[in-house]
């Protein structure tokens, strides 16, 4: 589903949580994507610093192909508002 599309309503459904609780832990569903890619990254920030220096495009090829960031961006081809978060 697109990004546009879900509501926090069928996020909260989706993920078994309430609404309230939904509120407690993100103020809308951009803070929710936002803290979703930091997980996301947080692997690729493991990476020691040297390699990610000295072969960027390496390390950042490797981090991404098949990744979970590399299918949810595919995934939301061609969604605008996706794209803009």
């Amino acid at each position: 589903m697109l990004f546009s599309k879900i509501t926090v309503d069928q996020i909260c459904e989706k993920a078994m949580v309430h609404r309230s609780t939904f509120y407690k832990h993100f103020d809308d569903k951009f803070r929710l994507l936002e803290y979703g890619l930091n997980q996301l990254m947080e692997r690729y920030w493991d990476i020691p610093l040297e390699k990610r220096m000295l072969k960027p495009f390496f390390w950042s090829d490797e981090f991404f192909e098949g990744s979970e960031s590399l299918k949810l961006v595919h995934s939301q081809h061609g969604d605008e508002l996706f794209l803009i978060a």
